[in-house]
């Protein structure tokens, strides 16, 4: 059965850092989990890779089941009607994917995926950031 397939959506990611050189830093982000480019549609299947919190764990799979506006679906939450409601973009700022994320065998846990900052941290010890990418 061939089921209708729904658009993607695409997400650059952006880089930055202390190194400015775009050879070099590219090498260095080569290594980090998260791709220059992610592209997702409803009902894609995904994998965390970083912790979230004790239950979000990097490794735990999930399902894309919308996408959605992260002010209207926050504010949708806390009047606990997020889940209830369709949520539309609004056309001001980017969607982000909501995902049914399998924490066990039987319980699933409904998350709004923002992007979050990976880095490549300076050999030094000095705490500076070499290289940085900020995605999904």
């Amino acid at each position: 059965m061939n089921r209708p397939t729904s658009p993607y959506h695409c997400y650059s990611a952006t880089d930055g850092g202390l190194i400015e050189d775009p050879e070099q830093r590219e090498e260095m982000l080569k290594h980090l989990p998260a791709v220059k480019v992610l592209k997702l549609r409803v009902q894609d299947k995904v994998v965390l890779i970083m912790d979230v919190d004790d239950t979000l764990r990097k490794g735990t799979t999930g399902r894309v089941e919308r996408f959605a506006d992260p002010g209207r679906y926050l504010a949708l939450a806390l009047e606990g009607t997020g889940d209830a409601l369709e949520d539309i973009p609004n056309g001001k700022s980017p969607c982000y994917p909501v995902v049914d994320f399998q924490v066990s065998k039987t319980v699933a846990r409904r998350a709004l995926v923002l992007p979050e900052v990976f880095s490549v941290l300076s050999p030094d010890g000095l705490g500076g950031v070499d290289a940085s990418r900020t995605q999904l």
